[in-house]
């Protein structure tokens, strides 16, 4: 039996885990470092596949929390093929380490773990 509110609270993890990637700033602003507002000393753009995964995770979390009813087999059938189906899934998203830098090693061991915490929350 799927245990969905574990399997909610993965999805917003795992789109927690992009943040990083999918932030924007220029050069000479003030972004939020986490404590306080710093300048950038130079301009981000963000990953486009890493927000299209944030925003797609956030969005199938919001959708299942406010459903009235159980999941359903076909609901379940679509998040398994967006998930691990192939081309495109969040099982394809791999950050680039030369464009990203260093923390995005840790965040694809992260995403690894969280694929595999996924599956298990939707097939168990």
């Amino acid at each position: 039996m799927m245990k969905e509110k574990e399997f909610i609270e993965e999805l917003r993890k795992t789109a927690k885990t992009l943040e990083p990637f999918v932030q924007s700033y220029n050069a000479g602003s003030l972004r939020w470092n986490g404590s306080d507002y710093v300048e950038a000393t130079k301009t981000k753009k963000p990953n486009p596949y890493a927000l299209a995964w944030w925003s797609k995770l956030r969005t199938i979390a919001d959708l299942l929390e406010t459903q009235e009813s159980k999941i359903t087999e076909r609901q379940k059938g679509y998040i398994r093929h967006e998930l691990s189906g192939g081309m495109g899934s969040l099982a394809d998203l791999w950050l680039d380490l030369g464009k990203e830098g260093t923390s995005s090693d840790e965040t694809s061991k992260q995403l690894e773990e969280a694929r595999q915490k996924l599956s298990e929350l939707l097939n168990g």
